[in-house]
């Protein structure tokens, strides 16, 4: 369970969006079909403008952007 998505459900998303398994952030900040501020609010979870320390804290805000691109497909496919 992430922030309330079962498994299936997060699976799911990552079908029907095609972001890969795992889900690749790169692709995703490089996609025409997603509006730049949800690009932007990735960008701001990898905090670009800061370079990471070590390996660990790397992978860390690697994760914490694939989750972060969960919650975003998830409202770009509610309905209006």
């Amino acid at each position: 369970m992430m922030n309330g998505f079962t498994d299936e459900e997060v699976a799911a998303l990552c079908r029907m969006w095609k972001l890969g398994t795992p889900i690749d952030v790169g692709d995703f900040l490089e996609r025409s079909d997603i509006p730049s501020d949800a690009q932007n609010r990735i960008r701001e979870v990898l905090r670009l403008d800061r370079p990471a320390t070590d390996r660990a804290e790397l992978a860390a805000r690697w994760r914490m952007a694939q989750a972060q691109i969960i919650l975003e497909v998830s409202e770009l496919d509610l309905p209006a």
